[in-house]
């Protein structure tokens, strides 16, 4: 498995693995075709394909918290040329090149928390760990999650064992 970033300017491109090119736009305002109820919700991404086709529009699918310069998202490459996985916001999200939604994934994270948003990925034989403030998921080959957990945002302090405190995050 593989991934990258994409930094948001404004537009950036995304390349299927079958050569399959879209077009992820940020949506500062919100989406262009309904107004739906987010829950305070940001991060919109406009998707358009190469074809002239409908563009979809997603929520919480970028990362336009306070710990970044410019918007970005992460995408993620499975065994599929057709499918990938878009991460970055609120949610993640499997789309095939012809902008067809096959799944969305919520990740543990709240409106409050955004000045804290940070996400590492790292590639294991298992597929891609996701370690962010609130949690850390695997996600597999497939493009599924095998395993979500929240994760301590702040450091606590554990029963005292005979050496001390135990510290852990």
């Amino acid at each position: 498995m593989k991934w990258k970033e994409i930094v948001l300017d404004r537009k950036g491109t995304v390349d299927f693995l079958n050569g399959e090119r879209i077009e992820v736009e940020y949506l500062q305002r919100g989406p262009r075709s309904s107004t739906p109820q987010t829950g305070g919700k940001r991060g919109w991404a406009s998707l358009v394909g190469s074809a002239a086709r409908t563009a979809l529009e997603l929520v919480g699918a970028v990362d336009d918290g306070e710990t970044v310069d410019k918007p970005h998202l992460f995408v993620l490459y499975g065994g599929f040329l057709h499918k990938l996985m878009l991460l970055g916001g609120y949610f993640g999200y499997v789309i095939d090149s012809e902008l067809r939604l096959h799944s969305k994934v919520p990740l543990k994270r709240i409106p409050e928390t955004e000045e804290y948003w940070a996400t590492v990925l790292l590639c294991t034989d298992y597929g891609v760990v996701v370690v962010y403030e609130n949690g850390v998921m695997l996600i597999a080959e497939d493009l599924s999650v095998k395993w979500h957990v929240a994760k301590f945002s702040r450091p606590r302090c554990g029963p005292a064992l005979a050496s001390g405190f135990a510290y852990y995050r």
